[in-house]
This record gives structure tokens, C-alpha cells and sequence, in this order.
């Protein structure tokens, strides 16, 4: 097996969260990690556009940013999230809000069952902000979990100091 990922992969060893045993996740969660979700829209906008065309610009920033970070801030990224709700009508690689939520529930779950106390939900499309605020205030009362909701800046440098202000937050408790 190869260290290296898909370039589009938002980090790379020892980032990735699917490369972990379940045992090591609860040792990152003990040390305070911050696991973060990439949630990337899928849209159809056009024929001179490729519909991960919001992964393809966010994701290289993202693995930039974390590559800034001091080594002793642990941030375990999960596979990115990419089919959520329409935003508008007839919007194509869309699920029914319904489904798109219960995903988004089940991972936060997941995350919470290894042991950590937060999540950070990082997204790049400012249209996802208000639906993922509700949506996370319920997960976050049904997990306990502590939750930050951050839109990506399209600078590496501006997003490394942004992960780095929520990591070092200290919560008491509610989401961010």
C-alpha cells in the first residue's frame, strides 16, 4: 500500500481517518484531535464545468492548510461528504433532505461512538451554511459532540490559522 492518495483526497497519512483502527482513533480522541468532515456539493453547472468542481478548487487548500499546522495539532479528516440536499429544484447528484440528514447524523455518530468530544464540519459553499446549522444543532443534541461549522477560505494560509483558533477552543459545551 502506497502513502500517497487520490490528489483530490483532503490530506494525506497520517490525516486520513480510514486508514486508522478503531483503537487508534480512540487513542486521537484522547489526546484531544479534531476530527474534520469535508462537506463538497456535487453540482451540475454546465458543460464546461465538472460537477466536483468545488472539490477539485477546495480540497488542495485544505490538504495545503493542514500541511502548515504544527505537528502536534491532530486533525483525522474523514472521506468527504458530497451528496446533500438540492438547493434548488431539479438540481442533479442530490439526495431527499431526509436521507442527505440521516447521512450526515450517522457520521456524526460514528465519530462520537470512537470517543471523540468534537467534529469540525468544513464546507466550501456558502448555500450549505443555514441547512447544516439546523442539521447539526440536532445532531449535536442527540451526540453531545461538539460541533463547529467553518465555510473554507480559498487561502491555505487563512484556513491553517482558522483550524488553528477551533482547535485550540476549548468548549463548554453547545455548538459553534
Amino acid at each position: 500500500m502506497t502513502d500517497t492518495l487520490h490528489p483530490l483526497f483532503p490530506a494525506q497519512p497520517p490525516s486520513v481517518w480510514h486508514r486508522y483502527r478503531q483503537q487508534d482513533l480512540a487513542a486521537l480522541a484522547r489526546k484531544n484531535a479534531l476530527p474534520v468532515l469535508p462537506v463538497y456539493m456535487l453540482i451540475d453547472r454546465g458543460p464546461d464545468t465538472p460537477p466536483d468542481a468545488e472539490e477539485q478548487q477546495a480540497a488542495p487548500v485544505l490538504r495545503d492548510a493542514l500541511a502548515r499546522l504544527p505537528g502536534d495539532m491532530l486533525f483525522p479528516v474523514l472521506p468527504p461528504l458530497r451528496h446533500l440536499p438540492a438547493q434548488e429544484p431539479g438540481q442533479l447528484f442530490t439526495l431527499p433532505a431526509s436521507e442527505a440528514w440521516r447521512i450526515l447524523e450517522e457520521l456524526i455518530a460514528s465519530v462520537a461512538q470512537t470517543g471523540f468530544t468534537r467534529l469540525l464540519i468544513l464546507h466550501p459553499n456558502p448555500l450549505l451554511a443555514d441547512g447544516l446549522d439546523c442539521g447539526l444543532r440536532d445532531a449535536r443534541i442527540a451526540t453531545g459532540l461538539t460541533l463547529y461549522r467553518l465555510a473554507m477560505d480559498p487561502q491555505a494560509d487563512t484556513l491553517a490559522r482558522l483550524l488553528q483558533e477551533v482547535y485550540q477552543d476549548t468548549p463548554k459545551g453547545g455548538a459553534t
